[in-house]
């Protein structure tokens, strides 16, 4: 019995062109390393905020962004002193009661939706926030979302990835409409 297993495994074996699942030849493996699960969230985002968003939606539209981004600043601009005052934070998916030391900053003045990109710490410094950029690798990334709203979002991702990320959001927020 041994013999005529042991026969038909070389029988087998010894075969040029066998038959069965291995003959298939080789198969395309998709790449491994994407980040199509989380932007395609991110870009949800407009389905979910659909319809007109009001002053009172906006610290919900906000709060979402905490799963992608390490930190975030909801800006809003005094329009007697044309300075920004923070309205909105969080930082690290929690979120964050401003600090009621924070100053008013004035911000560029940017078309709507235009990414404006810089080092995280000095915004961070301003805020008394410096620490949370502990490696001086984490950039933030302002967009104007409204004459008077902008997000500031911060991330420490490499840049392909981020740049990535930050379309993903620019795409996401210009579908959005932002009358407030």
């Amino acid at each position: 019995m041994f013999r005529k297993l042991n026969s038909k495994l070389e029988k087998l074996f010894d075969q040029k062109n066998p038959s069965g699942p291995f003959n298939e030849g080789p198969k395309l493996i998709p790449p491994s390393f994407e980040m199509d699960g989380p932007l395609r969230s991110l870009e949800n985002l407009s389905y979910v905020f659909s319809g007109e968003l009001t002053q009172e939606n906006l610290p919900n539209l906000f709060s979402q962004l905490s799963c992608y981004f390490e930190i975030g600043f909801l800006m809003r601009l005094d329009p007697n002193s044309r300075k920004h005052h923070l309205v909105d934070l969080f930082a690290f998916a929690k979120k964050i009661a401003p600090p009621e030391s924070s100053r008013a900053l004035r911000l560029p003045q940017v078309e709507l939706y235009t990414i404006l990109k810089t080092r995280a710490r000095p915004f961070l410094r301003h805020f008394g926030m410096s620490h949370y950029d502990y490696d001086d690798k984490m950039f933030t990334y302002m967009i104007a979302i409204s004459a008077r709203d902008t997000i500031v979002v911060a991330s420490r991702d490499a840049e392909p990835w981020a740049k990535l990320k930050i379309e993903a959001l620019q795409n996401t927020l210009m579908k959005i409409d932002f009358s407030l």
